[in-house]
């Protein structure tokens, strides 16, 4: 990539809801369970605007010897991607009965599909997840219960009883993860399938969980 070119980071979030990582033991990536207020070890950087397909390039914060593959992140709809090895074009992959990740698949299927998600959007998935960062209501004013992902897969988010995916909400979770901390936001999901949505206020609590390290 040119100098000249502006990137950012993304973490990636998998079907289910795990999120890509790095373990520096084996030197392998791997997928663990999302956890709020957490930015893994293991993000690409990428340019900035995203025009897909583009080249991408996996970063790992531990220095260790075994290099990763060149790859290209290819438009997978609802704006999640793959990753596509560009010298074998095979696709990377997780496996969901273990931890394990891999860049061998043959094609683009579900397991294959990734959520890229900012800073700013993985800290508005943290608001929704833990009621210690931000208290989210309903439409009635009620308190929800702290979201979490359908075990099913399909990059969906439940929040009390209404599914979305990460996806088609980037620019909802972005300004949920803008809030500054004593400010709060009504803001309208778009839903899992058809043109369903609610609507929710979120409020950044004063004494937020830390985030420390993120940028580091």
């Amino acid at each position: 990539m040119s100098d000249s070119v502006s990137l950012t980071r993304l973490w990636l979030i998998d079907w289910f809801g795990h999120i890509i990582d790095h373990d520096p033991i084996r030197d392998e990536l791997i997928r663990r369970p999302f956890t709020p207020n957490e930015y893994p070890d293991l993000f690409a950087l990428a340019p900035v605007p995203l025009n897909l397909p583009s080249t991408a390039v996996l970063r790992k914060r531990s220095s260790l010897p075994r290099s990763l593959p060149d790859i290209e992140m290819v438009d997978a709809g609802d704006n999640l991607i793959g990753l596509r090895v560009k010298d074998r074009d095979t696709w990377f992959s997780i496996n969901p009965r273990n931890e394990l990740t891999h860049f061998n698949a043959a094609s683009l299927m579900g397991w294959e599909k990734l959520t890229p998600m900012t800073f700013e959007m993985l800290n508005g998935l943290s608001a929704l997840f833990d009621r210690t960062v931000a208290t989210v209501l309903d439409a009635k004013g009620q308190e929800c219960e702290p979201a979490h992902f359908r075990p099913e897969g399909d990059n969906v988010v439940v929040l009390n009883d209404f599914q979305f995916m990460m996806g088609r909400n980037a620019d909802q979770l972005r300004a949920i993860g803008e809030l500054a901390p004593g400010k709060e936001l009504r803001v309208t999901l778009k839903g899992w399938e058809g043109d369903t949505q609610q609507t929710f206020t979120v409020k950044r609590l004063k004494e937020g969980a830390s985030v420390a390290g993120a940028d580091a």
